[in-house]
């Protein structure tokens, strides 16, 4: 029998890993890289333009809007 701590701990580790690679590829302004972890029918909001922001749909045009504005000022600072 496995123990159930073991198995949380390995639980935990992989989600960690998961989080530093999304941030990674984040902070590369990576967009390929960043669709692997959408799923087809994401929902991005974003907060502009002011003051209600729009709504893109779907996994697809979800990374075209990044690869598009990844050199936008407004493109996050990087994450820790």
């Amino acid at each position: 029998m496995v123990d159930s701590t073991m198995n949380a701990e390995r639980s935990d580790a992989s989600t960690a890993t998961g989080i530093e690679r999304f941030n990674d590829a984040f902070n590369r302004h990576d967009a390929d890289a960043l669709a692997q972890w959408l799923t087809d029918d994401t929902v991005f909001e974003d907060t502009s333009p002011a003051p209600d922001g729009r709504r893109i749909e779907g996994k697809a045009a979800v990374v075209a809007f990044w690869k598009a504005t990844k050199l936008a000022p407004y493109w996050p600072s990087p994450v820790s």
